[in-house]
Parts: structure tokens; C-alpha cells; sequence
């Protein structure tokens, strides 16, 4: 696209070369980089009563501001902020009082977005909410239970926190450095 303009007497000649990841459409042009991007949602973990928070991940990050939530399904229901249950306006899921009923991986939480520069629809994939007793216990909801094995699972669990602190102090200076930008 060429275009010419004169100003106090001289004339300027630009012109526009438009690659392939362009197109033009009226007064803006859409960028394809703005239009790749997946949406994914991560599992969560909560103690029986409390409340937990879904949230759509955008990536890449820059792609946010062109990206909304428009909505959530569990087990392809759509939902609704009604009692225990709020949408925000930023597009997190909020739940209040977690219960059995509001866990399993049976019946995952999805989030369903809507790219603003192209109308695109986008459904993450599901996730779960794990439910923690008071007990120790963890229950997704599927099974009714922990068992003999969660309790074993515990003890090891604690193990691992201390290793993990000794491991983590060691090697998170080094691994951050080289992954950085």
C-alpha cells in the first residue's frame, strides 16, 4: 500500500509491506501473534469449608488483555454466581463453603473465553478440586474417601517438605538464572 503526502512543499512517499501474519481491515490490523494462544486451567486443592478460586491461564501472558472469560461449565452445565458460587468480573471462579459436592475429577470445572480481535471462542481443558479433611484425608469426590494408604502417603509427604526445603535453597538461584530473559 502506497501513500503520498505534502507538507510545506515536500512531498513524502511511505509505503506499506504487509507480511503474511497481517491483515488489514479497516482502520487496524490484527496481528496473528494476538490470536495463538491456549487457555488452560489447574486443578485446585481445598480443606473441607473452605473457599477456592479457578482461574483461566492466558499464554501466552502478552495475549491477556485480548482475551475474557465469558464463562464456566462444570460437567458441561454452564454456572451461574448464585450461593456459594461467584463469577468476578475478571473472570475467576469463587467458591465459598467447599463441599464433596463441589469436588471430582468426574466432573471438571472449564473455563470458556473469547479472544476480543476475532470473536473466537475458547473452552480450557477441565479440572478438579480436591477436597482435604480436617482428618488428614483428601477425597475428590469419586470415591467417598481416603484410605490406609492417604494416612502412609502424609507421613511422606512431610519427609519430602524438608527435603524439598534443602533441594530448593540449593538449586533455585542457579535454575532461575539460567531460564531468565
Amino acid at each position: 500500500m502506497d501513500g503520498k503526502m505534502e507538507v510545506n512543499g515536500c512531498m513524502c512517499i511511505a509505503t506499506l509491506h504487509v507480511s503474511p501474519g497481517l491483515q488489514l481491515g479497516g482502520s487496524s490490523i490484527l496481528v496473528e501473534q494476538y490470536t495463538q494462544y491456549h487457555v488452560t486451567l489447574n486443578d485446585e486443592w481445598v480443606m473441607r469449608g473452605g473457599t477456592t478460586a479457578l482461574r483461566c491461564v492466558i499464554d501466552p501472558t502478552y495475549v491477556t488483555d485480548y482475551v475474557k472469560v465469558i464463562g464456566w461449565k462444570r460437567a458441561g452445565h454452564e454456572l451461574h454466581s448464585s450461593g456459594r458460587v461467584s463469577i468476578l468480573r475478571d473472570g475467576v471462579l469463587h467458591i465459598r463453603g467447599v463441599q464433596a459436592e463441589d469436588t471430582g475429577r468426574l466432573s471438571p470445572y472449564t473455563c470458556i473465553t473469547r479472544n476480543i480481535l476475532t470473536g473466537e471462542n475458547r473452552t480450557s481443558d477441565g479440572a478438579s478440586i480436591t477436597l482435604h479433611d480436617d482428618d488428614g484425608d483428601v477425597r475428590d469426590g469419586e470415591d467417598g474417601g481416603g484410605d490406609d494408604e492417604d494416612d502412609d502417603d502424609n507421613d511422606d509427604d512431610d519427609d519430602d517438605d524438608d527435603d524439598h526445603g534443602e533441594d530448593d535453597h540449593g538449586s533455585d538461584g542457579d535454575e532461575d538464572d539460567a531460564h531468565e530473559c
